[in-house]
Order: structure tokens, then C-alpha cells, then sequence
């Protein structure tokens, strides 16, 4: 057992991965429905994998083996692989099999959560923004932002300006805008997205 072919090799397999499920997460973000399946099953094998290496004691017993073998390890190396077997132990390494596999249910159940929660503030931006009857309400906001306000309006049968929720007109409104209730009213919308259909789950 080397340092390469452990603690490299373990180290490269989880980012890779990892990557994956990135990449996944933000095609979801980007493209909605299309994807929130995918991103779905994406976390879950995930959540599998990273469970199967977290109770693995072969690998476990590897590292170990590294620690004791290589002497002449650098202090990133080193720092690394006692980084890997802390994981391990305080992952849960030493419990019994019945403890192991009730810590993998609610690590399961926990990203379940935790990715129907995300999905759930996603669909929510689709009906996030404010209100607003005063092109005075956006003083100070760019002239661009003040037109597609009264446009998204307009669709909407409202009367006024409608400022939809994106980061881009989060940041316009909240750096621009000279109106201190415009930005409270945006800040408000936006910290409290998916609230409501999050409340069971939280």
C-alpha cells in the first residue's frame, strides 16, 4: 500500500464523482423538470457511495497501513491522510453492523430531505418577485429593469410593476434602488422562498 494508490486514489474517486453530481445540480437548476429526476438519482447513488466507502474497513485498514508504513510522507501528505482516517472514525468506522446500517438509513432519508427541499425553492423562484404600483418605488434602479417590471406586469393582468426574482435583478434592486421598503420587500421575497412548502420537511 502507497500513499499514491490510497490516499490518492481514494481522494480522486470521491471528487470525480462529486463531480458528477455538480454537474447534474446545475443542468436541474438551469434547465428544471428536464433534469430534477436525474439530479434526484444522481444524490442518491451519491449518498450509496459515499455510505459504501464510509464503512468500508478494508479501505479503513489501508490507510492505516499508509500511516504506519510511510515515513517520509510531506506535511500535506501527511495532513491528508490523517484527515481520510479522522473521517472514517468519526464517520462511524467502529460502530457494529446494526449501528452502521440505521446511520446509512438516516443519511439516506437526510439527502432525500435535503434535495427535495432544494428542489422545492428552485420551483418556487418561478413565482417569486414583488409587487409594485410606483415606477417611484424603483428609483435609482436601471431603466432596462423598470420597463421588463412593467411588462411581467402587464402578463400577469397586474397593474404597476411586477420585478421578478433573478440574481441579477436581486443585485440591481437591492445596490441601486433608493427606495428602503423596495429593498425590504425584495430581501423579504427572496430569504423566504419555498417557505411554505418546506415547512413539512423542516
Amino acid at each position: 500500500r502507497t500513499f499514491e494508490n490510497t490516499v490518492v486514489g481514494l481522494t480522486r474517486c470521491a471528487e470525480e464523482f462529486e463531480s458528477v453530481v455538480i454537474v447534474t445540480s446545475h443542468m436541474e437548476n438551469v434547465l428544471g423538470d428536464k433534469w430534477r429526476d436525474v439530479d434526484m438519482l444522481a444524490t442518491q447513488a451519491a449518498v450509496t457511495f459515499s455510505n459504501s466507502l464510509r464503512f468500508d474497513k478494508d479501505i479503513y485498514k489501508a490507510l492505516l497501513v499508509v500511516k504506519e508504513t510511510s515515513k517520509d510522507l510531506t506535511k500535506p501528505e501527511q495532513k491528508l491522510l490523517d484527515e481520510h482516517i479522522e473521517d472514517y472514525e468519526k464517520g462511524g468506522i467502529a460502530l457494529g453492523a446494526k449501528s452502521q446500517n440505521r446511520l446509512k438509513k438516516i443519511s439516506n432519508r437526510l439527502s432525500e430531505l435535503s434535495t427535495k427541499f432544494a428542489q422545492n425553492v428552485t420551483n418556487a423562484q418561478d413565482d417569486c418577485g414583488i409587487h409594485l404600483m410606483l415606477s417611484t418605488d424603483l428609483d435609482g434602479v436601471n431603466t432596462t429593469l423598470v420597463e421588463s417590471a412593467a411588462k411581467a406586469a402587464k402578463a400577469k393582468g397586474l397593474e404597476g410593476y411586477w420585478v421578478q426574482y433573478s440574481e441579477p435583478n436581486y443585485t440591481e434592486v437591492m445596490s441601486q434602488c433608493k427606495v428602503r421598503e423596495t429593498r425590504h420587500a425584495m430581501y423579504k421575497a427572496v430569504k423566504t422562498i419555498g417557505l411554505d412548502i418546506n415547512k413539512p420537511i423542516v
